[in-house]
Formats: structure tokens, sequence, C-alpha cells
């Protein structure tokens, strides 16, 4: 990888910090470009809180109405800014704002390089971003896949999601971090991390739920995550269900609820492309970063990850077979921990900065 030959502008529309899944994914990205590229690396946001450990260009557009119109707007900002700082290349991942700023660079920056991050294969402007973009970046196989499909010849990586690792260094042992958390001493805890998303069901949480139903089970099933609004209407609609109801916290208390669990659960469903395809998702890379073992849905957005020696899999949209593979799990600890660990040892692939270094090599010309 030559980064001499790299400079790097990551253009977002987007506001920092935030607990989105997409902010976090951004700010460990630019986390990782500014280690390997120093000065030669800038992070493009609408905002950022005095908090937010990276300059950035003063490209601010709040104030301009609908995201088409910010795109149109923010495209040419982004492009005076390119030619003013000289920028070899330049990474996105949103599709509106790409293409209104690859538009404008045929004609204002026309020999910088533009590489799109593509995180669903579906959509005009997607594939608009994918045909005219130097490279894209798919954040699975599947997006990968079907934009081939869909006759895009762009040169293509894929690049899943990742994880900090150090952040579970240091962590409390288990009976400690649920002391620390308020959680019961004296049950197994079945745990779920994450957005619960119930205006985008493929999270699955209404599947743990009703897996979670019964005087006969002998587990403690906690959500972590949730709006309140979210948790309200999971209550009515489960009043039955004894499970625990957590709203979101902050990302670095994560590792501690992960640590204080004896079985972490991915239900995303199927039906959606999204689920099924497209997702990478962040929990599935920060459970296996716990050494916690993992249930998960059997779809092949997760199987690109994990296999049946590092991970239990159920059929995904069945709360019975959920619980069949819970109970299985939890009834052969050291078979379970095996798994655990073998999902551990495939992290060296899947960290931050792995990824970050991935896709410096490709943009730069690598394989």
């Amino acid at each position: 990888m030559n980064q001499q030959r790299i400079k790097l502008l990551y253009a977002t529309s987007l506001t920092y910090p935030s607990q989105f899944a997409n902010r976090l994914q951004i700010a460990a990205m630019a986390r990782e470009f500014q280690k390997l590229l120093g000065e030669n690396f800038t992070l493009g946001t609408l905002a950022v809180s005095p908090e937010f450990p990276y300059e950035t260009p003063r490209v601010m557009g709040n104030e301009f109405g609908s995201f088409s119109a910010k795109s149109l707007v923010l495209g040419l900002r982004y492009v005076l800014l390119i030619q003013k700082e000289h920028f070899t290349h330049v990474f996105i991942r949103e599709e509106k704002l790409f293409c209104m700023l690859r538009l404008y660079a045929l004609v204002l920056a026309p020999h910088t390089k533009f590489y799109f991050e593509a995180h669903t294969a579906s959509g005009f402007f997607t594939r608009l971003s994918a045909r005219l973009a130097d490279g894209v970046v798919a954040i699975t196989e599947g997006v990968r896949t079907d934009l081939r499909k869909a006759g895009v010849r762009t040169p293509i990586l894929i690049a899943a999601d990742g994880v900090d690792l150090a952040r579970f260094v240091g962590l409390p042992d288990q009976a400690s971090a649920r002391a620390a958390l308020g959680l019961p001493k004296d049950k197994k805890i079945v745990l779920y991390v994450g957005s619960f998303d119930l205006y985008h069901s493929w999270k699955g949480v209404d599947v743990l739920l009703e897996a979670s139903l019964g005087a006969d089970l002998d587990w403690l099933t906690v959500l972590v995550g949730g709006r309140p609004d979210e948790i309200a209407r999971l209550r009515e609609r489960f009043p039955a269900s004894k499970a625990l109801l957590k709203e979101y916290c902050a990302p670095s208390d994560v590792p501690m609820y992960l640590r204080a669990a004896d079985m972490l659960v991915i239900p995303n469903k199927k039906g959606s492309l999204l689920s099924e395809r497209y997702t990478s998702p962040l929990k599935l890379f920060e459970y296996m970063g716990s050494g916690v073992p993992i249930v998960a849905s059997d779809l092949p957005s997760i199987r690109e990850v994990l296999d049946d020696t590092q991970a239990y899999f159920f059929e995904a949209n069945n709360p019975e077979a959920l619980r069949t593979a819970i109970r299985q799990a939890l009834g052969e600890p050291q078979e379970a921990k095996r798994r655990a660990d073998r999902a551990y040892a495939l992290l060296p692939n899947y960290t931050w900065e792995a990824r970050a270094k991935s896709i410096l090599s490709f943009i730069s010309g690598g394989s």
C-alpha cells in the first residue's frame, strides 16, 4: 500500500457524535484512516460536538431543507474543497451525496478518484453510485453479487464491518459486571444488545421475546438498546414476558453488558434483503470480541462470517427453534465455550484497523 500517494477525504452529510450504527462505523473508520494517513486524511461532516476528535472541513449544511437539496449544495462545496486541498481520493457511503459530488467532479475535479461504500445493492442511486465510482467497497458478498447481477462492472472489494478489540481489555469478571449493571447473579442471562428498530422489524427482537415466553425457561432474557416508545410497545405486545428491557446505553458500556451474559443472540429475520444478504452487523463482531457464545439466525449475511463450529444457528423467524438453540447452548457449556473461542480467533481479520488497511490498499491500486 503506497500511502504517500493518497490524500483521502471521507465525505459525509452527517452530524457527530451519534448513537446510530452508521455514525459509529464512520467514526471507527475515520479513526483508523487517520492513524494510517495522518494529516493526509480528512473526515467531512455537517456538524460535530466539541469532543469529537477529528478536524473537519467547514461544509456546514444543516440549513438546507431536503436531503436532495442538501446533497446538491454539499456536493458543490465538497468539490471546491477537493480543488483547494488537492485530495487524490474521496470515500463516501451515502448514495445521493456520492452522485451529486461525483457529477460535479467530472468537470471540476476530473483527476480525483471516487470510491463508494455500498451497504445495499437495491435502489437507483445505489446502483448509479456503483457505476460512477472508480471502485466499490461492498459490506457483504451478497451486496457484491447483487450489484454484479444488476450489471455493475466497477471493481468491488468486500469489506465486512469490524470491531475494536481494545474495548474488551481489562473488563471485570461476569459476577462483577452483573453487580455493576444491576443484573441478577443467580440466573443464566441471554442477551441482545442493539437497536430494537420496531419500524424496521427485521432486527427480530419480537422473535427473541416470543422465544422467551413460558414458565419453564431457566434463563433471563435481557434486551438493551430500545427507545422508551419501543419498550412501551413491546411490553404491551408481550404482557406475559418476564424479559428485562433496557434503554439505549452508551457504546462504551456495551462490552460490560456482553461480559455479563451467558449467551448472546442475533435474531435477524428472513424476508428482508437487508437482513438476509446485506447487513454486516456491528453487534456480531462485538459479540465475537466478548468471547461469549453466540446464537444466530441461519442467514447468508451471518454465515459469511461464522459457521456451525463457531456459533449456534437456528431457523430465522422461528421462536421455537431459537428457544431450542438457546437450551442446547446453555446445556453444553464446554462446547459453547469452544465455539466462542473459535469465533474470537477470527477477529484479526475483522478489526477496524484491518478493514482500513484493506480499503487503502484497494484504492491505491492493490488487490
